[in-house]
């Protein structure tokens, strides 16, 4: 009877499936005035860590995803985690892959025969917010987990599930930074995906971190309207490029793939998303490594393992959680080509950065609540050699 019901639900519901300012004292510039509001509060204690929970054997962790496994980003992280808890703390897992065509019927389905089997946790990522919003409170015994979005908790009828956001204009923002330390003619790029509030927030943090370093410095800012379409991001790199631009920074899903290949074609610098880009590519593709400054890292699988932690030690409160450099939800890689290819002046200002970002003396805009007249400020401030 529930599945009946969650799939008349389901018809009549819609569905978004892809929807991955201010400045306290230490920018160089202050961006155009902005309403935009922090996702949601930082957790009270940064320190916040789960109990001794290394047998997991009696702990059963499902992940149910919309796609398949292969995207180099966030469906793999999650897998790999599972996998390594599974083989290390005896954790019992499943991992339900999806076809990719966001059949919300379908979807909800797999997500009530997974509760109806009693596994403890439920984990997924935003496209499936409106899915768990209306099967979860009908599974009171279960924990729902959702990860890299933020989720209207007055529109949920029960206290079973946990959100985490991760703050990706933080780590932008050092990306921005590096972007503009290196580039030697004071243009730089950004390549976008779908052009979404997640997408424009990777944006904003890397248009105000490139001014942090040069006022005057242009970032160029394309998107390619599609996650997959991997040669539109190669000739908005090589566009870019030819605009002078020489570090290019693409958050675009894996269309990314295309602007690191025209980096290296165009030979100019590139700066990674999501995962270490220089590490996941070192063999099948090396000659892009070779341009891969570094990788803004969305540490996606530390937060998941710290949420089955916290969840085995009995110390997982629900509600929504934001996930920034003092949690350990995004990072850059300082290894690698960082170490090598960036001068030392320029890795100690990343690091005391980092610094002030997580004590707060630094605050970052974000595009996530604000207009769509505030993101055009940005847009038109990135072009504007001030």
């Amino acid at each position: 009877m529930k599945k009946l019901i969650a799939i008349f639900l389901v018809m009549v519901m819609t569905l978004a499936m892809f929807a991955g300012c201010s400045s306290k004292e230490a920018t160089a510039t202050n961006p155009p005035e902005t309403a935009g509001a922090p996702a949601a509060e930082k957790p009270a204690s940064s320190e916040e860590t789960a109990g001794d929970a290394s047998d997991m054997s009696d702990m059963r962790v499902a992940a149910i995803f919309t796609g398949p496994r292969g995207d180099s980003g966030t469906i793999d992280m999650v897998c790999n985690v599972l996998e390594k808890l599974e083989a290390e703390n005896g954790l019992q897992i499943e991992i339900v892959e999806g076809d990719g065509t966001n059949d919300v019927a379908k979807l909800t389905a797999a997500v009530m025969d997974t509760a109806d089997e009693g596994y403890n946790m439920i984990l997924s990522t935003g496209t499936m917010a409106d899915v768990f919003r209306q099967v979860g409170p009908d599974y009171p015994e279960t924990t729902f987990c959702l990860y890299d979005t933020t989720f209207d908790f007055s529109t949920y009828d029960g206290d079973n599930l946990y959100c985490a956001n991760f703050l990706q204009n933080e780590g932008a923002y050092l990306a921005g930074m590096l972007a503009m330390s290196m580039s030697k003619t004071g243009t730089i790029g950004f390549i976008g995906g779908m052009e979404n509030a997640n997408i424009c927030d990777f944006m904003w943090g890397y248009v105000e971190g490139a001014k942090a370093v040069n006022p005057k410095g242009i970032i160029a800012i394309s998107f390619t309207g599609d996650w997959m379409d991997s040669a539109k991001a190669k000739e908005i790199c090589l566009t870019q490029a030819g605009m002078k631009a020489d570090v290019v920074y693409p958050a675009s899903g894996p269309s990314q793939e295309g602007a690191y290949e025209g980096a290296a074609e165009a030979g100019i610098y590139s700066i990674g998303v999501d995962v270490d880009r220089e590490a996941l590519y070192a063999t099948s593709n090396p000659d892009w490594t070779e341009h891969i400054l570094t990788s803004a890292r969305k540490c996606i699988d530390a937060a998941v393992e710290r949420t089955i932690r916290l969840y085995a030690a009995g110390e997982l409160k629900m509600g929504q959680e934001a996930l920034g450099i003092a949690e350990g939800g995004v990072d850059l890689c300082l290894d690698g080509n960082f170490k090598t290819l960036v001068p030392e002046d320029v890795q100690k200002t990343i690091e005391d950065t980092k610094e002030a970002i997580a004590n707060g003396e630094i605050t970052i805009g974000t595009a996530i609540g604000a207009t769509a007249d505030e993101i055009a400020q940005i847009k038109e401030w990135a072009g504007k050699a001030e």
